[in-house]
C-alpha cells in the first residue's frame, strides 16, 4: 500500500481534510465580507451624496421662505390672512400700522369687527363671493382704527388654497392717497 502524502501538524500526525475545507469556508467568509463591506462603502457614499442635495435643497427652500415672508411683511399693502370665521390669524407690518395695533395683538381678532356697521354687509358679501368662486373680490369701504377713527380702504379679498381655508385680505388706505 502506497504511502499517500497528506498533510501533517507539527507533531507529525495527519491534518483531516475537514480541517482543510474550513480554511476555505473562513476564505469564502472573508471575500464575501470584503464584499459586503464594499457594498456598504458605496452605499454610504450615495447616502452622503443624497445628505447633501437635501441640506442644498433644504437651504433653497429657507431662503425661498424668507423672501415670501419678506415679501409678505414688509408689503406697502396691509394684508390680514383672515380664517372662514373672519378670525385674523395673520398680519403683516403695512397691515397692523393702518388698523393701529401691534401685529401680535390683532391675531385672534375678528375682522368684520374692524369694519362699521354700517359696511358690514358688502363686507361680508364680498368674503362670501371670495370664499364660494375663488375669484378676487374688491371692496371699497371704511374700516376702522383700533382708536376708533374710520378710513376709507379698498379691500381684495381671495380665497387661498391651503388645508383650512382662508381669506387673503389686501387693504389699501384710500384716504392717504
Amino acid at each position: 500500500m502506497p504511502n499517500s502524502r497528506r498533510p501533517t501538524n507539527a507533531h507529525g500526525k495527519r491534518v483531516s481534510a475537514t480541517r482543510t475545507g474550513a480554511k476555505g469556508a473562513v476564505s469564502n467568509r472573508i471575500v464575501n465580507a470584503q464584499a459586503l463591506l464594499h457594498e456598504l462603502r458605496v452605499h454610504q457614499i450615495e447616502l452622503e451624496a443624497q445628505n447633501e442635495e437635501l441640506r442644498h435643497a433644504r437651504a433653497e427652500m429657507e431662503l425661498a421662505v424668507q423672501r415670501y415672508t419678506e415679501l409678505f411683511d414688509f408689503a406697502p399693502v396691509g394684508y390680514v390672512i383672515v380664517a372662514a370665521d373672519s378670525t385674523i390669524t395673520e398680519v403683516n407690518h403695512t397691515g397692523a400700522q393702518l388698523l393701529g395695533l401691534v401685529r401680535a395683538n390683532l391675531r385672534g381678532v375678528r375682522f368684520d369687527r374692524l369694519v362699521p356697521s354700517a359696511h358690514r354687509g358688502a363686507f361680508a358679501q364680498g368674503f362670501t363671493a371670495a370664499r364660494a368662486s375663488g375669484e378676487k373680490q374688491i371692496v371699497v369701504l371704511e374700516l376702522l382704527r383700533f382708536s376708533g377713527e374710520a378710513f376709507a380702504a379698498r379691500v381684495s379679498l381671495i380665497s387661498l388654497l391651503r388645508t383650512d381655508p382662508v381669506i387673503l385680505v389686501a387693504m389699501e388706505d384710500l384716504d392717504s392717497k
